[in-house]
C-alpha cells in the first residue's frame, strides 16, 4: 500500500465523526426564532411566541429590532407617529422612571474568591492582585478594589 493510498484512507475514516452535535436547535436559530428563556425582560417573556420568528414577535409586540427604522417621519420638522402597544408603554413607564430591568449582583462563586482575598490581605488590593491561587482570573488592583466595594456593599445591604 502507498502513502497515498494510506492518507486517503486516514480521510475517508473520520467521515462519520464530524457530525455537528445540537443541529436542530441551530437550524432554529438560523431560521430567526428564540426560545423565550433566553429574554431578560419578563414582560417580553410572557408575551413571547416561540412558533413565530423574532420579526414576527418585533411586530406583534410593537417593539423594533432596529431603532432608525421604527421613527416615521410624515413629514420635515413634525414629530414622528408611533403605535404604542400595552407592552411598549408598560417599558416606556418604567425607563421614565428609571427602573433597572434587574439588579446587578456578583456571582456566589466570585463572592467566595473575593471573601477569601479579603480575609487574607484586607484592603491591600496590590497583593489580592498577585496571588495566582485564590485571584485566578488575575483582576488588576483597580478592578478588585471595584469588586471588593461592590462585594461589601451586598453584604452591609443583608
Amino acid at each position: 500500500m502507498g502513502i497515498r493510498q494510506r492518507k486517503n484512507n486516514r480521510k475517508s475514516r473520520h467521515v462519520g465523526s464530524r457530525r455537528k452535535h445540537g443541529l436542530k436547535k441551530k437550524a432554529a436559530q438560523r431560521k430567526g426564532h428564540i426560545d423565550a428563556t433566553s429574554i431578560a425582560e419578563p414582560n417580553i417573556q410572557k408575551h413571547w411566541d416561540e412558533n413565530k420568528t423574532v420579526r414576527e414577535n418585533a411586530e406583534k409586540l410593537g417593539i423594533s429590532l432596529v431603532a432608525n427604522t421604527s421613527i416615521k417621519y410624515s413629514s420635515i420638522g413634525e414629530e414622528p407617529s408611533k403605535s404604542e402597544t400595552e407592552l411598549v408603554s408598560l417599558l416606556e413607564d418604567r425607563a421614565a422612571r428609571g427602573e433597572a430591568p434587574r439588579p446587578d449582583h456578583l456571582p456566589e462563586g466570585e463572592k467566595l474568591v473575593l471573601r477569601r482575598l479579603i480575609g487574607k490581605y484586607g484592603k491591600d488590593y496590590r497583593k489580592m492582585a498577585r496571588d495566582m491561587r485564590l485571584n485566578s482570573r488575575q483582576h488588576t488592583p483597580s478592578v478588585l478594589r471595584k469588586r471588593c466595594e461592590k462585594f461589601l456593599n451586598e453584604e452591609s445591604g443583608k
